[in-house]
């Protein structure tokens, strides 16, 4: 939570959570120093990180005073944020993953459009890749311009729009009462609409600004290698539909098929792989409460699958082993291929 009385107007304050990037924080840091928009602080955040992590950090905040330095033993990236929102000064907020790095209008091209078009927010585009080779483009779906809040929360339900907060700019007051979730991940997802959701609107542009590196050792790599990332979208998406039933019941409305996929997923997950008969109920139970199932739009396997997880555990288990076997293995891809042709 930011105190609004240490604002300091046109200064944006970047966030960047430091933790085992040895191999990338310099990248990264040089990116931000070279940055057009000069009137910037940039909150280095030290999660308990490795030696070399901290003999970097105290190199680069000792050769830029714009650098300030934070050391806190390691608690998680949603921590190590909102240790540095405390800090921010800035009238305008950003992020920044440190294996990821930044072009040099990062700052200085969302911050003109925000004020040219006088909105809260802007997001942008990105690319990415190994080793700072780009292979693919992250486009937003959505034409360039300003959106009410209602509109945004569509595009972003939709897919249209990525969760994340490194592709934004935000105007501080945003996070007047929103901090990161303690020892979750996909982290973004349990605050980005919200951030959307509360600003008065939003600006699209179609820049690519930022480079997101694929990093075999980060946290979202490890979640997607051990299937763990089913559970916590899942669990963030769960909260996002319960904010958006309160404050946006039409768009809740339009998400009742992704929510219900995401619950039998998360179903699959526990079957197979904890062999978690309770939690299964649970989510279905959830399920069933919400009144989130939709009344089309399933398939006749989804069907079946969700009978099974309220009714009939063996079987749900048994398809589920299967399942993950053939999705481990990359033969659920090849299978889903043939059945589209």
């Amino acid at each position: 939570m930011i105190p609004a009385q240490e604002c300091v107007p046109g200064l944006i304050s970047i966030i960047v959570p430091v933790w085992h990037v040895e191999k990338y924080l310099a990248r990264c840091l040089d990116s931000l120093l070279a940055q057009t928009y000069r009137q910037i602080e940039i909150l280095l955040v030290n999660d308990g990180g490795t030696e070399g992590d901290t003999r970097i950090c105290e190199e680069y905040a000792a050769k830029d005073p714009r650098i300030i330095y934070i050391y806190q033993e390691n608690a998680g990236l949603s921590a190590a944020r909102n240790t540095a929102l405390t800090a921010a000064r800035g009238e305008w907020i950003m992020f920044l993953d440190s294996d990821d790095f930044a072009y040099p209008t990062f700052c200085e091209t969302p911050l003109k459009t925000v004020l040219t078009d006088g909105t809260d927010l802007c997001i942008f585009d990105l690319e990415g890749g190994p080793e700072g080779r780009a292979v693919y483009q992250d486009r937003t779906l959505a034409d360039a311009g300003i959106y009410k809040p209602e509109e945004i929360l569509r595009v972003l339900v939709r897919g249209n729009i990525r969760g994340y907060v490194w592709n934004k700019i935000y105007r501080r007051t945003l996070f007047a009462d929103l901090t990161f979730p303690i020892r979750e991940y996909w982290e973004d997802d349990a605050v980005s609409h919200r951030l959307l959701g509360t600003a008065r609107s939003c600006s699209v542009i179609h820049d690519i600004l930022v480079f997101k590196e694929i990093n075999p050792d980060s946290i979202t790599e490890k979640a997607f290698a051990d299937l763990s990332d089913i559970k916590w979208i899942f669990i963030q998406r769960k909260k996002r539909y319960a904010y958006l039933k309160e404050h946006y019941p039409d768009v809740a409305e339009s998400t009742r098929y992704d929510v219900t996929s995401r619950a039998y997923r998360y179903g699959i997950y526990e079957a197979a792989l904890h062999n978690d008969r309770e939690k299964v109920r649970e989510t279905a139970r959830w399920l069933d409460e919400q009144q989130v199932m939709p009344a089309s739009g399933l398939s006749f396997s989804e069907k079946i699958m969700l009978w099974a997880m309220r009714h009939c555990y063996p079987l749900f288990r048994t398809a589920s082993v299967l399942y993950i076997k053939l999705l481990k293995s990359g033969a659920w891809k090849r299978i889903k291929r043939l059945l589209r042709h």
